[in-house]
């Protein structure tokens, strides 16, 4: 069940955000070098952000995101991925972060999270930057790309870390929920 986060979600998002958290050095696939908010800055993001879960018994992913104005009004200081996009054309949401527990991965929920997030948010572009190097996120970059979005730049920041850029487009939100709507009623194009 996908549905809204909830403040007392935070212990177990920040949980999978420190799960998910890799070094640059390491080889592996995750949030590289990530600075995971300590707890009352997690339930603040909740409250002003938008995040969705997906839950069994517990929190097994999340999305959070964050409009132009949620970025000015919270702690994004020394985030230089947010003070980049800050320099935008406004107004946008910022797809902070996507995570599933590694032992839910590969089984569409990351998918799932971010239909949601689309179909609740489409009239607003939405931008998420994802690790190209030292570590690409193939995971990551395949969900993104199946959903439509497109790699607008690259930034390298952070000391040598290489991020893409990538844009949902408004047709590409558009002809996702059409598709949704389509599954939903058991129709085929």
């Amino acid at each position: 069940m996908i549905r809204p986060a909830r403040a007392e979600d935070a212990e177990q998002i920040r949980e999978i955000s420190l799960e998910l958290t890799v070094a640059r050095n390491s080889g592996q696939q995750g949030f590289v070098e990530y600075q995971t908010p300590p707890i009352d800055e997690m339930r603040k993001r909740i409250q002003l952000g938008i995040f969705y879960v997906s839950e069994g018994d517990r929190v097994a992913g999340f999305v959070s995101a964050f409009t132009d104005q949620h970025l000015d009004q919270l702690n994004f200081e020394g985030d230089e991925i947010v003070k980049h996009l800050k320099t935008r054309p406004r107004p946008f949401i910022y797809v902070d972060e996507l995570g599933v527990k590694k032992n839910h991965q590969n089984k569409g929920t990351g998918y799932w999270l971010m239909r949601r997030m689309i179909a609740e948010n489409a009239k607003t572009p939405l931008l998420g930057a994802i690790s190209h190097a030292p570590i690409r996120n193939e995971k990551a970059i395949a969900v993104c790309l199946s959903l439509g979005s497109k790699l607008e730049e690259e930034i390298t920041i952070y000391d040598g870390l290489t991020f893409g850029i990538y844009r949902l487009t408004a047709y590409s939100a558009h002809t996702l929920q059409q598709d949704t709507y389509r599954a939903f009623l058991g129709q085929t194009k």
